[in-house]
């Protein structure tokens, strides 16, 4: 199963898989197996997710890892900016500086598309006084 640690573990331990390479593993074309997860859903314990979201079309290198997935990324943000103080929000530099610290190395821009994909404002919205 190429996706087991998320179901164990969570969008943090997505895999990078695109639909061609279940495709070709099972025969099939592109095109069939887009068809086959779109708009299809899971129920797991994480939640009610897209089928969509255990593929990736995009994968990062990391210092520690050969390969993690946008996904994987993404959930990566949102649990560190689960765990801001909320006096003292990370910005986006600084969530480019955690990332790097784990090994991530991401662009800026590309930290602030993914908190905003994921639906969560900017540090200076998430201020708390």
């Amino acid at each position: 199963m190429h996706q087991k640690a998320f179901f164990d573990e969570g969008l943090t331990a997505i895999r990078p898989l695109t639909i061609s390479q279940i495709a070709q593993e099972l025969e099939l074309s592109v095109p069939t197996v887009s068809r086959a997860v779109s708009g299809k859903f899971i129920a797991c314990r994480h939640g009610t997710i897209e089928m969509r979201t255990l593929f990736s079309t995009v994968s990062y290198a990391t210092t520690t890892q050969p390969e993690q997935s946008a996904t994987q990324i993404q959930a990566l943000i949102v649990q560190l900016i689960e765990t801001e103080n909320p006096r003292q929000p990370l910005s986006d530099d600084d969530l480019c500086l955690q990332l790097q610290a784990k090994g991530i190395t991401i662009a800026r821009r590309t930290v602030a598309k993914y908190r905003t994909n994921a639906g969560i404002p900017s540090a200076r919205a998430r201020k708390h006084f």
